[in-house]
């Protein structure tokens, strides 16, 4: 027996493409974990986030599913002016991709501080909810 997808994975599996289609020089991850394992960046990640119904006022409001777009990159802790030139551009990017693909943001954009990734590797950069109706 099979099981048809979620319409809710479908969109988030549509804007991986769309996203690795018009910003095909960065690494574009659908997961963290994938991006965590990742050697490339700059990277836009476009995760999960949760699919929204009310049973009872569904006939009159649709569903929305929302995901959280990201972009990241690699960062020289011990160089102060590397994770502050990749902020400013990162969070230029960030922008670009919300007016560009005409996202619905729906919160704000937000900082990502430094993560590790690997042994002695750590990313930075920002995230935001954009959602879409279903």
């Amino acid at each position: 027996m099979s099981i048809a997808k979620s319409k809710f994975i479908v969109k988030h599996e549509a804007l991986i493409v769309s996203l690795k289609a018009q910003y095909s020089t960065y690494g574009s991850f659908d997961s963290e974990l994938e991006l965590a394992n990742s050697s490339i960046f700059p990277s836009i990640g476009v995760f999960l986030g949760v699919s929204s119904s009310n049973s009872e006022i569904i006939k009159y409001k649709p569903m929305t599913y929302s995901y959280i777009l990201g972009v990241f990159d690699r960062i020289d802790l011990s160089n102060s002016s590397d994770a502050l030139i990749k902020q400013k551009d990162l969070f230029s990017l960030i922008e670009n991709i919300i007016e560009t693909m005409g996202y619905r943001v729906v919160g704000d954009i937000e900082p990502l501080t430094e993560v590790a990734i690997n042994e002695g590797s750590f990313i930075s950069g920002w995230t935001v909810p954009i959602q879409f109706n279903a």
